[in-house]
Formats: C-alpha cells, structure tokens, sequence
C-alpha cells in the first residue's frame, strides 16, 4: 500500500492557497483516483529513432493533498522526469512545487501567501495570478479533471486556458480540443481518447499533444513532446492499476510541515 502524503503547507499557508485557488472559478472538476501507469515510448533524440522506451506515471491523492510523478530514462535521451506535488480543491490541483530534471533541474515554488512563483536556478520570482498557476504535469492531470468533471462542456474548437509555468516565468497556454480519436494502447485494448493540442506561442517552448480518455478516468491515454528541432518522444500507457492512499494521521509531536521541492528518483 502507498505510504500517506504528509501535508505540504502548515495550516495557515494552507488556507491562503485554498482562498486564492477559489479565484480560479467554478468549473466542475472530477480528479482521477490514484494510480499507477506505464507508458511505452518512441521517439527521435538528435535525430536517431527509438522504440524501446518505457516510463511510468505515478500518480497520488488522498483528496486532500497530491504527490505525481512521470519518470523516464532512456539511454539515447538521458533522464527526462517531471514531479510536483500540491492540494486538492474544489477547483482541481493547485501545487505547492513542481521539477523538471533533464540534464539539470529546473524547479518552481508556489507561494500562495506571498502571491509569487519562486523559480530555480537563478532565484528569479514572478507574479503568482490570482486564480493559481500549474506546472506541466500538474496540467496534464488538471485537464483530464476538467473533461470528466463537465465532458458537454469541452467539445472540438474549445481551448481551455491554463497559467503554465515556464523556464523562469507563467504564460497563459491554450490546450484546444481536436477531435474524438481511437487509440491502441493498454496492451491492444482500443481507447475512446479526446486529443488536446498546445501550439507554443513562445520560442523554444515545446508543443503538446495529449490524448485523455475516459477508460482510466482521462488520465493520458498518450502524450507526446516534440521539441523546436523536430525530436520527441510518446507515450503510449500499456498499464494502468488504481491504488489507495491512506489519509496522513499526524503524531501529538510531530512538527509544523516545511515546503519539501519534490525529488525525482529513479
């Protein structure tokens, strides 16, 4: 059984965050239950192909707060994983700090009380928005929270907006909805999918594709990265398993949380 997630945030930072997530509207979400998931990669690195990849998704909530992480390594690409951990509302995800560990670690801090984003390196800072932002990974679960929350909405042409960090700073990303599309994923299963679409407006910004689908509560089905330069990698799930989370029981000693920057390990 997975171990508990210990609260991210001491009490009062807690009810800042949760306060300023609120601003974030009132569009139905319904979080995916805990999960893990493996994915089957291919891809170009430096213009050589592969095919042989594979990476896990490791997904946790107890509905309260929420631990991720989606790890790949592959020889002829090096360790591309992505983490952040946060609270769950009424809203969907607000993270409290997020990683991106390639050749070096790109880190980002959501500080609610102070409304600001503290990024790392560089020790840089940016406006926190009002309604909250989300790092990568935080996005692609917060997206497939909002399908299955209200799927009527969320129709071919709809671009759904979301402040997405970056190397450094937060822009506002449109992920448009394409088109219903059948996907052979899970060991030959065919998956009803909805395709979404992040075209960069920003240079050197990678594009998005991410396919959600309902079967394993629009979690991503696949998901594809292709850089400026033409390589990319794809993930296509060949697993899924749900897991409980149990609900963090704290000791009469224990002390008063810190903001832990998530780990990536192998």
């Amino acid at each position: 059984m997975p171990e508990p997630i210990t609260p991210l945030l001491p009490e009062p930072e807690e009810i800042a965050a949760r306060a300023q997530i609120s601003a974030a509207g009132d569009a139905n979400v319904m979080v995916p239950g805990a999960g893990d998931l493996s994915y089957q990669v291919i891809g170009l690195s430096n213009g050589i192909a592969y095919n042989n990849g594979i990476s896990t998704l490791t997904w946790r909530h107890d509905g309260i707060w929420y631990d991720s992480k989606w790890y790949f390594y592959h020889v002829k690409v090096g360790e591309d994983t992505l983490r952040a951990n946060g609270l769950v509302t009424p809203q969907g995800l607000a993270p409290v700090s997020a990683l991106q560990r390639t050749k070096t670690d790109q880190s980002v801090r959501f500080d609610y009380s102070g409304r600001r984003l503290q990024f790392a390196p560089g020790a840089t800072d940016s406006e926190l928005p009002a309604g909250g932002a989300l790092d990568r990974l935080s996005t692609l679960v917060q997206l497939g929270a909002l399908l299955a929350g209200a799927p009527e909405r969320y129709t071919p042409g709809t671009a759904i907006r979301i402040p997405l960090t970056g190397k450094g700073d937060v822009t506002s990303a449109a992920f448009v909805i394409e088109a219903e599309e059948p996907i052979t994923a899970l060991d030959g299963k065919t998956l009803k999918t909805l395709r979404l679409t992040h075209t960069p407006t920003r240079e050197g910004d990678p594009k998005i594709e991410v396919w959600l689908g309902p079967q394993i509560e629009y979690l991503p089905v696949r998901l594809r990265i292709t850089q400026p330069n033409g390589d990319f990698a794809e993930h296509t799930v060949q697993q899924a398993v749900a897991v409980r989370v149990p609900v963090y029981q704290p000791s009469a000693q224990a002390p008063a949380p810190a903001l832990p920057a998530p780990q990536a390990t192998q």
